[in-house]
């Protein structure tokens, strides 16, 4: 194991790297490298050439705006999981990212990763709020652990672990394999635009390439809920896991879950979990 540390104004990164030669013909993931990044509000991606990596990424702290190469806006923050191929040079336009705390984990690319992926992915490479963050979290740690270790580093099982975090990617966001590509594409959108409080059933039904009222079918027929009823159990979750793990105001909460107004978000998490947002965080804290 090699320890490397990037730092620039608007960047830090601690790298543990795997310094076992990689054979890209072995029928195995082969892991480089992990990294715990901080990126500051100046953070631009300059990326310019492919990469032979696949990058695995989950969002721990802090807020990113960002426009993808295909010009869709979205938000990344705590929570955001996402999958992406650097072989493809696709860098996206970052700004406002409120020094922004991750953990990636860099995968070499060979045949075995490629078919891994094409199995575990087969509606593509992931990328929106992971249902369970914490699990997620959990697998990176015990890839920097097995990396931390003394000696040479154990290239079996770092592969191991690197692919219990990708089989834990796959049955987190299986979920929605097998749902009409319309109302896939409606839930990433929502995924990653739930906080905004001006997010509307028709914005995302135009993400969804389909009309309001076909949205509202889809769901009622996949989900059993409306559309407007999924944002807000967004919503109320994020702000339970601020309540627990955060000194923040409810007035702050209710802002960052995306209500516009506190005392409809203490309304309706009364209503939803039968106490107020203060009880639920004085019990979590006991």
């Amino acid at each position: 194991m090699k320890k490397r540390r990037s730092l620039a104004p608007e960047y830090r990164e601690d790298y543990l790297l795997n310094t076992v030669e990689f054979v890209p013909e072995r029928q195995a993931i082969s892991l480089h490298s992990f990294c715990h990044s901080l990126l500051m509000p100046s953070f631009r991606d300059r990326r310019s050439t492919a990469m032979p990596y696949i990058l695995v990424s989950l969002v721990l702290s802090g807020k990113e705006l960002f426009t993808d190469p295909d010009g869709d806006q979205g938000v990344r923050e705590a929570g955001y999981f996402s999958i992406s191929d650097l072989n493809q040079l696709t860098p996206s336009r970052f700004k406002n990212n409120l020094h922004l705390e991750r953990y990636f984990v860099l995968i070499r690319v060979n045949r075995f990763l490629r078919e891994l992926l094409d199995s575990l992915f087969p509606n593509g490479l992931p990328k929106g709020q992971a249902p369970d963050p914490v699990r997620l979290k959990r697998c990176f740690e015990d890839i920097r652990r097995v990396l931390r270790r003394h000696g040479e580093p154990d290239d079996v099982l770092l592969g191991a672990m690197a692919f219990r975090l990708l089989n834990e990617a796959a049955e987190q966001f299986s979920a929605r394999t097998g749902l009409p590509e319309p109302l896939s594409r409606a839930l990433q959108y929502i995924d990653n635009q739930f906080c905004n409080p001006a997010l509307t059933r028709m914005d995302t039904a135009r993400a969804a390439g389909i009309s309001a009222v076909s949205l509202g079918k889809l769901f009622r027929e996949n989900l059993h809920r409306t559309v407007n009823h999924h944002i807000l159990e967004l919503r109320l979750e994020k702000g339970k896991r601020l309540l627990a793990q955060t000194g923040l105001s409810v007035s702050e909460i209710a802002r960052q879950c995306g209500f516009s107004y506190p005392y409809y978000f203490c309304r309706v998490f009364r209503e939803h979990f039968g106490c107020t947002a203060l009880a639920f965080r004085q019990e979590r804290r006991k």
